[in-house]
Parts: structure tokens; C-alpha cells; sequence
């Protein structure tokens, strides 16, 4: 998989240099072993004056600007494959993730439109547990159905991937899916007529408006299903493959004897023959044009498909169904968190984390024990304000100095709760 070389794309070293797992270079070698043989031979023959290769040789003349044009030609032509079969691997990678977006998002809404539903809670606990079910099935399926068409159908290596309790559906559901030609359009249709079947029984109880979200992320998670499938079936156009690899092989053919009559040496000759058969079999033989399937280079699926089951179980967490709160020590004035925004002095996820295993160390509740220096400071300075502002509300008009008075005691609180 490709995802298997990931840890080595930030090591520049022989480690990732001779990492052949996926590599260009075994099949690219085949090729350029052959022709740096050849070329080798041919110059031994000139440099030995062997009869009849000499010969041959000598007649031989072919001018170089012509190989150079050939060369730059055969170049384009190899470059522009490469960056197509680079497009389209990005292009499948990207609309894989969206589609595993897509599905999430339309899972996490179906599930959060039953919160404040009044039907019973076992039938609850059924709708989301079969909800998760079907989405990672879902998902699972549209992976497999993106799998090269080489293998039978229930051979294809994405069959292998892990659901989310599978043998939790009926008996009957399963053979079904298992019989059908479109299993991902069953699957879909199936998750589509479960939401409409639980909101005549009170189970959804969102708004019509704001049910069609859920359709909405659905329905754009199976487009992107069917781009990739896109990029799965269809391949680059059979002239354009052949018309290059014509010419890779007329440019094998002449690199040997050019490399002969350009050099000197025979050592010198076939590491130069090498390096050009090499070079061009290494970009044209990539194997970037469809990322799906189980390739060394292909999309990892397996962690994929982990990556959603671990994001759709994080629904049937029951800390997924705690709504956040505030804890009474929050900044209730605009101003004051417009200035502590300024002053950089939010705090950051670290110290928070370590704020609440300080406050679980020490048996308490989760309160604000710890202030920087910065924030004493400035409590210092709010409580100096806040008498003054109640002398100046004394000396004025009752109304804004009692105002002042108010706002000065909240940020006061603020810093030096009880």
C-alpha cells in the first residue's frame, strides 16, 4: 500500500532509497539491463576492431541533433503521462476522503436528529445502532466496488475489510446484499428508507428542512463515490499508451548505438545507456493511474475503512451525547476577551490538559487553579479600577457609575473566584 512508504517520505537517506516495495526500479532495471548489454557489446566490438560489428559500425552514422529531437520528443510525451497518472492519484485520494466525510456527516446528523425524540429508547438504541451498522457497510462496499475488475467478484481483496459488528443484520439483509450486482446502491437505498420509515414512527423528530441535510451529505458522498469510480474504470486512452510505447521501444532500440558511437569507453557506454533506458522506463512504467485496488502504490483502504469505523463508533460513545457547558468561570465581558485575544493570553489545549490533571491529582472539582502571573496582575489592576470607577459613580450620577460598578465586580470575580 501505498501508505507503507508514507514514514519513509521524510527520511532522506538509502533507507528510503532502496526501498523497493512499490519501487519503479525492478521492472525499469529489466528493461535497461538488456539495452546497457547491448550497448556495451557494440562498443567492445569498436574498441576490439571485431570484423564484422566494426564494420557495421563504421557504416553507421547517425547524427545526434536527430536522437536529441527524438529524445525530447519521447520526453514530453512521457512527462505529460506521468503528470496525468499523478493528477488522477491525488484526484482518487481526495475524493475518497470526501466521500468518508460526506458519509460521516450525514451519519453524525441522523443520529443527532434523535435526540430530543420522545419514542421509546429501545427503539432509539436499534435505529442508531443499525444506522452505524449500514454506513460502515457503506462505506466498506464502495472501496471494494472501486477494486480492479481483474478479479472475480468475490475475490476482491476490499472483501476482506472490517465492519462494524456485519453479523449484527438479519440473515435475510445479508443475502440479499450478497446476491445483489449494486451492493453499494442497495446499501444506500437501505440507509434512505430506514430515515424515512423512522420519521413516521417519531423517531426523527428534526424538522422536514433540516432533515434534508442528512439527503444532502448522503446523496454528495455517493457523487463522489461514482467520480472515483471515474478514475477506476476508466483508463488512459489505448493510442495515447501506444503511440509512447512505441516509441520507448524505437528509443530503446537506438540508445545503444548512439551511447557506442558518443563514448570511448565500453564501462563508460553502457552506464550511459543504462541511465537513459532506465530514466525513461522509470517515469512511463509508474503505476499512479488508478489508485484503488492492492497495489504497493495504491490507496491504503484498510486504514481507511478503520478510520471511518473508529469515527462512527465515536456516535454510539455515550460521551458523544454530553453537550458542553459552561463552568461559571467564564468571561462574561466582550471587551475582556477582546483584550486578553490581543494580548495573546488564551489559553492553549496544553494547559489545559494540564490544569485538569492537576485538578484530578488533587480530588477537586474542575475549577481554575492555576493563573499565570499576568492574569494576577491584571486582577490586581481591575480591582484599583473598579474602586475608583465606584468613587467617580459616587461623585457623578448614580445610574452609569452603578453601571461601572457592576461590570468592574465581574471582571473581578472573574480573576479571584470564591
Amino acid at each position: 500500500m501505498v501508505l507503507a512508504f508514507s514514514r519513509l517520505r521524510s527520511q532522506i537517506s538509502l533507507t528510503a532509497l532502496l526501498h523497493l516495495n512499490g519501487s519503479v526500479f525492478p521492472f525499469a532495471t529489466k528493461v535497461a539491463f538488456p539495452c546497457a548489454a547491448v550497448a556495451f557489446v557494440l562498443k567492445l566490438a569498436q574498441v576490439e576492431e571485431w570484423p564484422k560489428l566494426s564494420e557495421a559500425l563504421a557504416h553507421a552514422e547517425m547524427d545526434a541533433t536527430v536522437y536529441n529531437a527524438f529524445s525530447t520528443l519521447l520526453g514530453i510525451l512521457v512527462v505529460f503521462r506521468t503528470g496525468q497518472a499523478y493528477n488522477r492519484f491525488w484526484d482518487g485520494s481526495t475524493l475518497t476522503h470526501q466521500m468518508r466525510g460526506d458519509w460521516f456527516d450525514a451519519a453524525s446528523s441522523i443520529i443527532s436528529f434523535t435526540r430530543t425524540s420522545k419514542a421509546d429508547r429501545a427503539k432509539l438504541w436499534e435505529f442508531r445502532q443499525i444506522v452505524v451498522r449500514l454506513f460502515s457497510m457503506l462505506h466498506a462496499l464502495s472501496l471494494a466496488e472501486l477494486e480492479d475488475d481483474d478479479d472475480e467478484d468475490e475475490d476482491r481483496w476490499a472483501y476482506r475489510l472490517r465492519v462494524i459488528d456485519g453479523v449484527g443484520i438479519d440473515i435475510t439483509s445479508l443475502k440479499a446484499l450478497k446476491k445483489a450486482e449494486c451492493k453499494v446502491e442497495l446499501v444506500f437505498h437501505w440507509i434512505q428508507s430506514i430515515v424515512v420509515t423512522s420519521i413516521d414512527c417519531g423517531i426523527m423528530s428534526a424538522p422536514s428542512p433540516i432533515l434534508t441535510r442528512a439527503y444532502s451529505e448522503l446523496a454528495s458522498g455517493m457523487v463522489k463515490f461514482h467520480d472515483c469510480l471515474k478514475i477506476a474504470r476508466i483508463a488512459v486512452p489505448f493510442p495515447y499508451s501506444q503511440a509512447t510505447l512505441m516509441l520507448l521501444v524505437i528509443h530503446w532500440l537506438l540508445t545503444p548505438f548512439m551511447m557506442t558511437l558518443g563514448t570511448q569507453s565500453p564501462a563508460v557506454c553502457c552506464a550511459l545507456a543504462s541511465a537513459q533506458t532506465l530514466g525513461r522506463e522509470g517515469h512511463q512504467l509508474c503505476t499512479l493511474e488508478n489508485p484503488f485496488g492492492a497495489d504497493a502504490n495504491d490507496l491504503d483502504v484498510h486504514d481507511m475503512q478503520h478510520d471511518m469505523n473508529n469515527r462512527l463508533l465515536l456516535l454510539l460513545d455515550p460521551i458523544s451525547a454530553i453537550i458542553p457547558t459552561l463552568s461559571g468561570n467564564q468571561v462574561q465581558d466582550h471587551e475582556l476577551l477582546l483584550e486578553m485575544e490581543r494580548k495573546r493570553e488564551m489559553p492553549a489545549f496544553d494547559t489545559m490538559w494540564r490544569n485538569l490533571a492537576g485538578e484530578v491529582e488533587q480530588g477537586g472539582d474542575l475549577k481554575r487553579t492555576r493563573r499565570s502571573s499576568t492574569q494576577l496582575r491584571r486582577g490586581s489592576f481591575v480591582a484599583k479600577k473598579s474602586e475608583s470607577q465606584a468613587g467617580k459613580g459616587r461623585r457623578g450620577s448614580a445610574g452609569p457609575g452603578r453601571a461601572q460598578d457592576l461590570r468592574a465586580g465581574r471582571i473581578f470575580i472573574r480573576f479571584f473566584p470564591r
